[in-house]
């Protein structure tokens, strides 16, 4: 495993904050350390390096990467990312009609596809061999790294869905995205909420932490300064509204009828906050950027 400085502001010394088990993998003798910075930044630390990381992601329960399969659960959730997909155009549909798409850790490739059936010319950039071979069964084009990219290339449309928080270089990342990036398109970064409501509720059995495949945990402050690092400015900020009784459903510690009826109630009440906060308390955030003139 690797310890590093904080992604943020570079300070060498943090303080450990959490520690938490990995949901898919539960061993009451395997904690990994979250730590937070003076700067306020929370990230794994120490955390297992590119090559090591890559076991832990195959998972049945790993919903990303998982193939389609004819469980109760599997139909439920394809039916809410089809919402989801619905709701994400519509969005993007207010900044850029059509032209070349870059999805950044695409997973199945659902994305790719649907905005591909808008006639867009969209491509899939996956680490996982596993989640390239998914998509490609749905007709998208596949790529593993930037290096594929030729030097000329450059999008409309940028998207890292759920994805920020798994890349290790975070600065060759944004500056790849400079790179390949047209001068008036957009970046749209979907991560978790540090400060999501429920996260107070569930402690460290949130699903969010995710470790160890999650490396960093964003505040809306957090994410912004790490934006304006890389010369990127927030256009617009909205709330991922589906992702809250996702992430409830995956942070419960057991099924019975005194947790599923706290988890009603927490529902409830964080989408009550994040009516009136927006993504102050919101379970994820989206944010639309440019780059800064």
């Amino acid at each position: 495993m690797e310890s590093i400085n904080c992604p943020l502001c570079q300070q060498p010394s943090q303080s450990s904050w959490i520690r938490v088990s990995d949901r898919l993998n539960p061993d009451p003798d395997k904690k990994y350390n979250i730590s937070k910075c003076e700067c306020g930044f929370m990230f794994l630390n120490p955390r297992y390096n590119e090559d090591e990381v890559s076991e832990f992601y195959q998972s049945d329960g790993y919903d990303p990467h998982a193939s389609d399969s004819a469980s109760l659960y599997r139909q439920i959730y394809k039916m809410v990312m089809k919402l989801a997909l619905f709701l994400k155009f519509k969005t993007i549909n207010q900044y850029v009609q059509n032209g070349r798409l870059l999805d950044i850790g695409g997973g199945s490739g659902d994305f790719c596809r649907y905005f591909k059936d808008k006639d867009w010319d969209a491509t899939m950039l996956d680490t996982s061999e596993n989640a390239r071979r998914n998509a490609e069964t749905l007709g998208i084009a596949t790529i593993s790294t930037f290096s594929q990219i030729q030097d000329d290339i450059q999008y409309d449309l940028i998207t890292m869905w759920h994805s920020l928080e798994h890349i290790h270089d975070l600065e060759s990342l944004f500056e790849n995205i400079r790179t390949h990036l047209k001068p008036n398109g957009y970046l749209i970064i979907a991560v978790p909420n540090i400060r999501a409501n429920e996260q107070s509720y569930y402690a460290d059995t949130w699903a969010p932490f995710d470790a160890p495949r999650h490396l960093y945990h964003f505040s809306p402050e957090t994410l912004k300064q790490l934006l304006d690092k890389n010369n990127f400015k927030i256009i617009q900020s909205l709330p991922l509204y589906q992702d809250t009784p996702y992430n409830i459903l995956h942070s419960l510690p057991d099924r019975s009828v005194d947790q599923i009826l706290k988890a009603l109630y927490v529902w409830m009440s964080s989408w009550a906050k994040i009516f009136f906060k927006g993504n102050y308390f919101s379970s994820s955030m989206e944010v639309v950027c440019t780059i800064k003139s």
